[in-house]
Parts: structure tokens; sequence; C-alpha cells
């Protein structure tokens, strides 16, 4: 057997860092594996998406397209939190999956937009033990791409800094700033805590977007009176993504890190 690539998926999420997203664990139903030996091809998975390949001794790429076979993989998640850093309008996560396709769409992603959006949310008709977080059909036909992507983008959320320890709320004038000096932060402000406590939060003007490694904020605290400060806390940390408040309502979600 002589095995010539007839396509590639890769998925990709840009809150890592390499943007390459290995979570996706890719699975072939039994009518698509019935057709793919018939017709001699070959599914190898990769870290971050697979490669689609054909026997060159059964079949031209040619007579394989003229077919106009689609294939269907569905795929599940292997990171439960994936919801908490993707901004992917979701709702009714029982009764729906996304649903990727390369059908009338010329731009070698598997999407409409150019992340994954609310375009791609279907409404799940499949009969399946487990729940599908998607399913690719992928058309083979003329005009078929070498490499398709499903990219995923990153969530925003506000970031509450709160300083919890005694050193840090006895700061003359602390504020929370990016390494260039600048503050996206409001504050500092007095909130009550159970038992009779409080702590100064800051939080930030505008949502965030969540990132696996991202230039850190500061904590800093200003002299009294002047516009010089001294460092603190060089570099904040960034949320935990497992952790994700809506008290807000889903268009204020909120990223909480508490100091100490």
């Amino acid at each position: 057997m002589s095995y010539t690539l007839l396509t590639t998926i890769n998925f990709r999420h840009n809150y890592y860092t390499s943007a390459r997203y290995e979570q996706v664990q890719v699975n072939v139903p039994a009518a698509t594996a019935r057709e793919m030996r018939r017709y001699g091809m070959l599914l190898r998975h990769q870290t971050d998406g697979f490669t689609l390949s054909f026997d060159d001794t059964m079949l031209t790429r040619e007579s394989i397209l003229q077919d106009a076979l689609t294939l269907s993989f569905d795929l599940s998640l292997k990171d439960h939190n994936f919801y908490n850093y993707t901004d992917l309008p979701q709702q009714d996560l029982r009764n729906s999956m996304l649903l990727f396709t390369n059908k009338n769409n010329s731009t070698g992603r598997l999407h409409q937009e150019v992340y994954v959006s609310a375009s791609e949310i279907a409404a799940l008709t499949i009969n399946c033990f487990v729940r599908p977080f998607g399913r690719i059909e992928l058309l083979l036909a003329e005009g078929l791409r070498s490499q398709y992507v499903i990219h995923f983008a990153p969530r925003s959320t506000y970031w509450h800094y709160f300083l919890m320890s005694g050193h840090l709320q006895e700061l003359s004038k602390p504020a929370v700033l990016d390494p260039k000096g600048k503050t996206i932060f409001k504050g500092p402000q007095s909130v009550p805590l159970p038992g009779g406590r409080k702590a100064i939060s800051f939080i930030s003007a505008t949502p965030v977007t969540l990132a696996q490694h991202l230039t850190s904020f500061m904590l800093v605290d200003y002299a009294t009176g002047s516009d010089a400060y001294s460092i603190v806390l060089p570099v904040l940390p960034v949320p935990d993504i497992s952790r994700i408040s809506a008290a807000g309502g889903e268009s204020q979600l909120s990223s909480e890190i508490f100091l100490y």
C-alpha cells in the first residue's frame, strides 16, 4: 500500500500561546468507517487534528473527488473547562452541538466567520450514546483544499483583583498597572467580606481577554502626593479558568483573583 495525503484538519485556539489546540478527540462513526474502507482511506490522529489519506494503488485523488462523498467525524472534548475560556454563545449544551463543514465554503475554515461562532451551533438530532461536542461534515469534491482549520477565540471577562492580607491593605495608594505604567483598572474600592472583614478591590474598566500566557499586571503603591510608585508585586497572577463568575450576568462575566 502507498498512501497519499488527501487533506488535513487542524484545531486552533487563541487562548493558548502556540494556538495549537490539543483538547479535541476525533471519533469515526461506523458509516464513515465503512466508506473509508471502501475508498481505501486512512485517518491518522495528530495532537491538534488529523490527516486523511488514500491508498493511491487503488484510486486517484480525482476519482475520489468526482464521487462527491461526504464523511462525518464526531468530536468530543478532553477539557471540561473549554466553555470557561472560549468565546462561544452556546447556551443549551444538552440539546445542541457545533457543526463544521466545508460545503459552500472555500476559505479553508470549517466555519463561517474568522472564529467559531453562533453560526456553527446546531440542534442535536443524531442518535448517540454519548453526546458529541461537535461534528465535521467533510465534502470530498472538486475544490477540496489540502488543509482546513477550526479556530476558536478566547473569552474576555472583567478581572477583579482583591487585596486580602493585612500588609496589602495597609498600602498608602495602591494601584494595578501594566508594565508600561498604565492602568485599565478602577479602584481601589473597599468591599465587605463574610465575618465583618473587608478587602480592597480593583476591577478592569473593560473585559480583558483570557490567555494562557500574557503580559502580566503589577501591584504598585504610590508615594503620598507623588506620581512616583514602588512595585509591591511585580507579576500578578492571571485568572484561574476553572473559576468564572456569572454573578453579573452573561455580559458581565468576571474572573476573581485573590492576593495575599
